[in-house]
């Protein structure tokens, strides 16, 4: 998980060291404000494809959110749990059950609740 205030500086970056299932986390950005931008600045919104192949080819979340003050960041991440899952599993499946995760994901989604998962390892 990647914490950054600035994804219009790191995240082409960040997102390059995140491992499979990795998340991105950011708040805002470096030049909101025109007196803020200078001119060494590295922003090139053609880079979002790269930043995009990235994030689908190794499965990454990026987030954007409003984190309040620093003590709601510091209490935040004091009560970050990494086994709490974020968004409810339906079932999982080893790659060697590739048939029943393609079938469950594409096949059977009116009765399915939560996401099908393909475990690599």
């Amino acid at each position: 998980m990647i914490f950054d205030p600035f994804y219009d500086l790191h995240l082409l970056n960040a997102v390059k060291q995140l491992n499979i299932g990795g998340r991105y986390i950011t708040c805002g950005y470096k030049n909101q404000h025109k007196q803020f931008i200078e001119d060494t600045d590295d922003i090139n919104t053609k880079k979002i494809d790269r930043v995009m192949l990235t994030v689908m080819i190794n499965n990454l979340s990026i987030m954007g959110n409003c984190i309040g003050t620093s003590k709601d960041l510091r209490d935040e991440v004091a009560t970050y749990n990494s086994e709490k899952k974020l968004v409810p599993i339906d079932s999982i499946f080893s790659s060697l059950e590739g048939s029943q995760f393609l079938d469950r994901t594409y096949n059977s989604s009116s009765y399915r609740f939560g996401k099908v998962v393909l475990s690599y390892v």
